[in-house]
Order: structure tokens, then C-alpha cells, then sequence
């Protein structure tokens, strides 16, 4: 940032860097009238029920190393694939998510080919963006061109529902994150696109036997997230989906520059800039009662051998560029290639898969219950 103020240095320094589907969000929601969507949210973010069965457990782990570069062991063994019972096939979901992807570069189309290719050959659901949506500074209004520019044409082959959840570039400021009123124009373009769903600044939606929850950790990072802290336990509480999975902006723990909530950049004592709201925020809310934290900010390919309190942690940051890799959390694979997560969920076992731009497989792990 280009600033006089040490305390601005310090803030900019730790940020730049469906049908059956039913949905419920909070903290500013798009209007319901019009819209090609098909989905809404509540003003006052209150708890719904949200579509599922079954009660959500622990999962056991397996998994496999694949080609591709990286690092991290490749874990032993395979779940099965989950049922229900009399003949009915598993429900299955499919999705795919990446992060920090908004730039408009060949490496965004690059990633967009190889989603569209991934999805036509295996079938996928929806694409989950994990925030930092539109670089550098986020958009002036529901009608910027760079949403066309930097959503719309890059993704044109893939012609799927894409999730939200907003970043810190989203939010302005070069990436500091701090003009609050630029994540509404974000929710407000749900009405506008076909393909853009974010309904409201941080929500929830089911499908099938999984219910994902959208953060806002942005906020969290300016300590102003106290209505998702009194939200969201409420909506996980009350599901009954088989797979519960969080997605946002910012890790939880990371070995990319931005490093672990509460010492980001290296800066344990810095307010604001240490990430001390967001694992404030993980710690109470998400931890132990979800399966999955996916998250970008860092842009590479994570999975974490470390959880929160029995929670996976994934960081899927590499849609369009990459940085560096240099934290020592041990991880089950890591790497710099620009590429996707691919999520399979087939009753009981849900299969994650990292894959690059060619197509090629770089590393899959898998849970059970």
C-alpha cells in the first residue's frame, strides 16, 4: 500500500498479497425479485433447515500420491464407496474449487479449459470461488465490465453454477480489504449472471446429503464478524447432511506467504494483520463441527496433515498464478502448479483430487465415514 501510516503498512501488508438445492445467507442478501439463479437469501441471516440425511461423523482417511510436482507423502490406503440402504443408489455430489483467480491472465483460462475438460469427462455440480473473485481492487458496481472480463469470458466453457465467497482484493483498497460497501456490489450481480451465485455476504446451501457454508473472513480479518459467529453455529448445528464443508478466503493453516491465522505474515503481535479474527472465527465456529476448510489466499495446492479439532484443511489457491511455498506445517501434498480441486462425495466417501492445467491427476485423498 502506498501510505504514510505504519499501522496502513502493516494492515496491506498481511492482505494483499442444482434444483434440489436449497440456500440461506446473512450479513447483506441480493434482492429475491428477478435473477436467473433461482436462489435467495434472508436479510437477517437467520437458521433455516437445509436438505440432507443423515448425521454427520468423523471421517477416516486414505489416500494416494498422483504425477505432477510436489511434495508431501502419499497416504496409505482407500475408502470405499458409501450406500443407502434398500437397492437406492448413493446420492452423489460433484464440484470443483479454486481461489484467487480473478486476473484475466492465461493462467485463469488455462485453469477455466481444464475445469470445463474435467467436468465434461467426470460430471461436476458446481465450481466453488474461494475469494479474490476480481483483482487488483474488486468492482465499482453490479455493472463493472470486469466482471465480463475477468468471470463471464474466462469461464464462457464452463457452463456450471459457480459459488462465491469473497476475498480480500474483492473488498478493495489493492488487496488491503477495507472499502466494506465493495462486497455488496458482489452479491448484487447474482441477479445479473447466469452463473454467479452469492446470495449474500456469508450463507449456506445443501445439496444432497452435503450442506456447504459460505464465511466472509474478510470481515473476520477487521474483527467485525460477529454475525457470522452468531449465524453460523445455529445452521451447522441444525443440518443433517452427511458431509458438512466450509469454504472462504483465508487458510487456517498454510505454507504459502500469507501463513497460519494469527501470525499471517509472520506478524503474531500486528492487530488486525495477524489474522487473529479469522482463527478466532475458525477456532469457535468451524473447527470440529465441519468435515472440510477449503480456503485460497496462498496461491498454490495444499492438503494439510494437520486439522482443527478433526476438520481437513485445503488450500486451493492456485487458479491463475502462483507464488511460493516456504511454511514447514507438514502436508500431505503441496505444490505450486496452477490447477483445481476436484471433489467427489458418493454417499459415505468423498474423494478430493488435486489436477493442473494439462488435466493430469497430481494428488487424491480420501475420506470415510
Amino acid at each position: 500500500m502506498r501510505s504514510s501510516s505504519f499501522l496502513v503498512v502493516l494492515i496491506g501488508l498481511a492482505v494483499t498479497s442444482c434444483s434440489d438445492d436449497s440456500l440461506t445467507g446473512g450479513g447483506g442478501s441480493a434482492s429475491t425479485s428477478g435473477g436467473n439463479n433461482g436462489t435467495g437469501a434472508s436479510a437477517d441471516g437467520g437458521a433455516s433447515q437445509a436438505g440432507g440425511a443423515g448425521a454427520g461423523a468423523s471421517p477416516a482417511t486414505g489416500g494416494m500420491g498422483g504425477a505432477g510436482p510436489g511434495s508431501g507423502g502419499a497416504a496409505a490406503g482407500g475408502g470405499g464407496t458409501g450406500g443407502s440402504g434398500g437397492g437406492e443408489p448413493a446420492p452423489v455430489v460433484r464440484f470443483v474449487a479454486i481461489g484467487d483467480a480473478g486476473k484475466a491472465n492465461q493462467g485463469q483460462l488455462d485453469v477455466a479449459n481444464a475445469i470445463a475438460a474435467k467436468c465434461a469427462l467426470s460430471g461436476c455440480d458446481f465450481v466453488q470461488l474461494l475469494g479474490d473473485n476480481i483483482y487488483d481492487s474488486g468492482v465499482e458496481s453490479a455493472d463493472d465490465l470486469r466482471f465480463q472480463l475477468q468471470f463471464e469470458q474466462p469461464y464462457a466453457s464452463v457452463d456450471l453454477p459457480f459459488f462465491v465467497v469473497l476475498g480480500n482484493h474483492d473488498y478493495g483498497g489493492d488487496g488491503a480489504g477495507w472499502e466494506f460497501e465493495k462486497g455488496q456490489y458482489q452479491v448484487d450481480y447474482t441477479q445479473i449472471s447466469s452463473k454467479w451465485t452469492l446470495p449474500a455476504k456469508y450463507y449456506h446451501h445443501s445439496l444432497e446429503h452435503v450442506e456447504f457454508f459460505g464465511f466472509d473472513t474478510n470481515m473476520a480479518m477487521y474483527l467485525q464478524a460477529d454475525d457470522q459467529a452468531a449465524d453460523f453455529p445455529g445452521w451447522i448445528a441444525a443440518s443433517t447432511a452427511t458431509w458438512k464443508i466450509a469454504f472462504a478466503h483465508h487458510p487456517y493453516l498454510s505454507n504459502g506467504p500469507h501463513g497460519n491465522a494469527g501470525e499471517y505474515e509472520g506478524l503474531p503481535f500486528v492487530p488486525i494483520t495477524n489474522g487473529a479474527g479469522v482463527k478466532e472465527l475458525a477456532d469457535d465456529v468451524i473447527c470440529g463441527n465441519v468435515d472440510l476448510y477449503i480456503s485460497g489466499h496462498d496461491h498454490s495446492l495444499q492438503w494439510l496433515q494437520d486439522t482443527c479439532a478433526g476438520t481437513e484443511l485445503i488450500v486451493s489457491g492456485a487458479g491463475a498464478s502462483s507464488t511460493e511455498l516456504d511454511g514447514d506445517n507438514p502436508t500431505h501434498f503441496e505444490s505450486l502448479s496452477l490447477g483445481f480441486l476436484y471433489v467427489r462425495i458418493e454417499g459415505n466417501t468423498l474423494a478430493g483430487e488435486f489436477y493442473d492445467t494439462s488435466g493430469g491427476l497430481l494428488f487424491s485423498r480420501t475420506l470415510t465415514k
